[in-house]
C-alpha cells in the first residue's frame, strides 16, 4: 500500500504550476500543497466544469478490465450499428482515429491485456485509501458513500458471462454475490423485472456528488495557500531549472510544472516535444433531480453499456465511448438513447421530466487504458498526470500521491515501492 499519511510540511517552498483543474489536477495540486510546494492552479474553465463535472462518481476499484481486450473489441464490432453499443466514432474523426485504433487493437493481445490488468490492479489497490486520506484532509469524508454495486444482465443466456466475471473478480481478491429472482429485486426494488441476474459488490463506494466533492477539494486548496487563475495556458516553455507558462497577455515562471489537463494535455505536450496517442473519448449523461432516492446502488448494465448512480443531485445515467474531435458538438441522439436505456432498466422513472439535465464531456483515453504518471524525460521538473479514461475519479487520488512522490523524492522513495514491478507501465515514453 502507499504511504499516504504524510504530514503537512513547509520545508519545500518551490513554486509549481498545475495546468488543469479537473479532479486529477485538483487532487494533484492539493497533494503538492501538502508536500510544501507553493502551488498555482490554471484552467480556462472554473474548477471541475469539464469532464469531472459529469461522471458517475463510482470509485471502481473492482474494475480490472482494460478497454482493449478481445471481448470488448468483438462486442464493439458486433454492435457498432446498435443503440446498445458503447463504441462510437463520429464521421468527421474517422481517418484521424485509425492510427489510435491500430494501437488499441495491439493492446488486446493476451500478453498486453495481462500486463495492463496488473498495472491497473496496483492503482486500484491504493485508490480507496488515497481518497479517504485526501477527503479526510479536506474535512469532506462525508462525500464518500457506500452504496454497493450491481452489475446487471438481462439475457438469461448470458449467465455464464456473470459466472466468468465472478471468477475473475475472485482472482483479484473480490467476492461478489451472484443474485437472481427475488433476491435481486429485494436488493434493488426499482429494477425492471426483465433483469435476469446480477453480480453484487456490497463494499463498493461512490462520491455523493462528484462536482461538489471537487469544489470541497478546491476550497481546501485555497484555504491552504493555493492560488487559482482562470486562464487558458497557450504555451509552455521549459528552461534548465524553471518553466514559463504563457496565457493571453501575460507570462508566469515557476520552478516546476505539472500537466494535468485531461484530453487537452496532448496539445500542451506537443510544445514539450512529446507525442502521445491520447484520444478524446466522449461520454454523455442525464441527471434526474426528481428521481433522487430511486436507487439504492450503483448499477452497470452489461447489455446496454450504461452506469446509473444514486447521487445526491439526482439519479444519473452515464454512457457511450464516442471518439470525436475536441471541438465537435454533442450528438442529441445520444440523450434520446440514454432515456430509452433508463426506461428499460428503471421503468417507474419519468424519462420525459422537464427537469432532466444533459451533459457531454471528453475522457482522456490512451490505447492501453493506463494513465501517464511520470516526469518529462528531458525536464525532470515537469510532471505529467493524465489519460485516466473511465477511471479518472477512481484513480485521481492515488495518481496525485504518485505524482507528488515523483516531484518530491523521485522513484526511489517509499511511495513507489508498490509500483516497482511495473516501472514503465505509467511512463510517457512507453508509446
Amino acid at each position: 500500500m502507499l504511504l499516504l499519511f504524510w504530514p503537512m510540511t513547509r520545508k519545500n517552498r518551490d513554486t509549481v504550476a498545475v495546468v488543469g483543474a479537473g479532479v486529477v489536477g485538483l487532487c494533484t495540486a492539493l497533494e503538492l500543497i501538502r508536500a510544501g510546494f507553493k502551488v498555482s492552479l490554471f484552467d480556462r474553465e472554473p474548477p471541475a466544469k469539464q469532464t469531472s463535472f459529469g461522471n458517475a462518481g463510482y470509485l471502481a476499484a473492482e474494475y480490472m478490465e482494460p478497454l482493449a481486450s478481445p471481448e470488448h473489441i468483438f462486442s464493439a464490432l458486433r454492435l457498432s450499428f446498435s443503440d446498445h453499443s458503447a463504441f462510437k466514432v463520429t464521421p468527421d474523426h474517422g481517418l484521424e482515429f485509425l492510427p489510435w485504433a491500430m494501437r488499441f487493437i495491439r493492446q488486446a493481445l493476451p500478453e498486453n491485456v495481462e500486463r495492463n490488468q496488473l498495472a491497473m490492479s496496483r492503482l486500484n489497490r491504493s485508490a480507496i485509501e488515497a481518497w479517504k486520506n485526501m477527503l479526510g484532509f479536506a474535512n469532506a469524508l462525508d462525500e464518500l458513500q457506500n452504496s454497493g454495486f450491481l452489475k446487471l444482465w438481462e439475457n438469461p443466456q448470458h449467465l455464464h458471462h456473470a459466472k466468468s466475471a465472478q471468477q475473475a473478480a475472485q482472482q483479484w481478491g473480490f467476492d461478489p454475490q451472484l443474485l437472481s429472482g427475488e433476491a435481486l429485486f429485494e436488493q434493488e426494488p426499482a429494477l425492471a423485472k426483465n433483469i435476469n441476474h446480477a453480480l453484487y459488490y456490497p463494499g463498493a463506494l461512490h462520491l455523493g456528488d462528484p462536482h461538489r466533492t471537487c469544489l470541497k477539494l478546491f476550497d481546501c486548496f485555497k484555504q491552504n495557500g493555493g492560488n487559482y487563475q482562470q486562464l487558458e495556458i497557450q504555451a509552455i516553455t521549459p528552461h534548465r531549472a524553471s518553466v514559463t507558462v504563457t496565457a493571453p497577455g501575460q507570462q508566469h515562471t515557476y520552478d516546476k510544472l505539472v500537466v494535468a489537463a485531461g484530453a487537452w494535455s496532448k496539445q500542451l505536450l506537443k510544445q514539450l516535444a512529446i507525442k502521445v496517442p491520447l484520444e478524446a473519448e466522449r461520454g454523455y449523461h442525464l441527471t434526474l433531480p426528481n428521481a433522487r432516492g430511486t436507487l439504492r446502488h450503483i448499477l452497470s448494465s452489461s447489455d446496454r453499456n450504461v452506469v446509473l448512480s444514486p447521487l445526491d443531485c439526482g439519479l444519473r445515467i452515464v454512457g457511450f465511448g464516442e471518439y470525436a474531435n475536441l471541438k465537435s458538438k454533442p450528438i442529441n441522439k445520444r440523450y434520446l438513447q440514454l432515456r430509452r436505456h433508463l426506461g428499460k432498466l428503471i421503468p417507474n422513472v419519468d424519462t420525459e421530466h422537464p427537469d432532466i439535465q444533459t451533459w457531454m464531456g471528453n475522457r482522456p483515453t490512451l490505447p492501453d487504458s493506463l494513465p501517464v504518471i511520470d516526469l518529462h524525460p528531458g525536464h525532470a521538473h515537469i510532471g505529467l498526470v493524465f489519460g485516466h479514461h473511465h477511471l479518472g475519479v477512481t484513480h485521481a487520488g492515488v495518481s496525485a500521491k504518485m505524482l507528488r512522490a515523483l516531484m518530491a523524492e523521485g522513484k526511489k522513495g517509499e511511495t513507489w515501492k508498490p509500483f516497482k514491478e511495473s516501472p514503465d507501465a505509467y511512463s510517457v515514453a512507453r508509446f
